[in-house]
């Protein structure tokens, strides 16, 4: 567990002192917060060269992260097309590189929205 603020706690406490700015949610690090969430992962190969993946996750929302990138919740779903080391060389061409088709969308629970408004 780490020193984390509610974003409900930071809300409250700039109603009741009227003050403003993002700032507020350092002054409510008051109790170690536990931030809950779930993820699931899944690739599979269609082809000896192509291959889908899906990953979601979603979070409690109620507390903060000390992550470059905040989001509580998250859908990504890809497919692409790789050469395999033996497919570049039955033909003779480079394996490093890869295609690739990504949809990826994240968001914000309703208590960041209620504390950044």
């Amino acid at each position: 567990m780490r020193w984390f603020s509610r974003f409900q706690d930071a809300t409250n406490y700039l109603q009741q002192t009227g003050q403003q700015g993002i700032q507020a949610i350092n002054f409510v690090r008051n109790n170690k917060q536990i931030k809950t969430g779930v993820g699931i992962h899944g690739e599979q190969a269609l082809t000896h060269d192509l291959g889908v993946y899906a990953r979601l996750f979603k979070s409690d929302g109620q507390t903060e992260t000390m992550s470059f990138t905040e989001a509580d919740q998250s859908v990504s779903i890809g497919m692409g097309q790789w050469q395999s080391l033996a497919t570049a060389q039955r033909y003779g061409g480079d394996f490093s590189h890869a295609k690739w088709l990504i949809q990826s969308t994240q968001g914000l629970l309703a208590s960041w929205w209620d504390f950044l408004l």
